[in-house]
């Protein structure tokens, strides 16, 4: 999975995802949920252009596997 821009400004792009059913979720550092999708696409753009700057959690979970990348939004 490859995940960018990081830091990001406005638009996150997430590239070689599986084909397989998955969520994708972003979390605040407070655990609180600002995002989140199901897919089975390849690739997936998401629009952070109303987050705050700050560090997020990105959760791409598929099946019993969870990945996690923390995600970085600057102006």
């Amino acid at each position: 999975v490859s995940v960018f821009p990081n830091p990001v400004q406005s638009m996150l792009h997430l590239n070689n995802l599986s084909r397989n059913r998955k969520s994708i979720c972003i979390y605040d550092l407070q655990g609180r949920l600002l995002y989140y999708t199901t897919t089975n696409h390849e690739t997936l753009d998401v629009d952070v252009n109303d987050f705050e700057n700050g560090i997020y959690l990105l959760c791409i979970e598929a099946g019993s596997v969870n990945k996690y990348i923390k995600v970085v939004k600057s102006k």
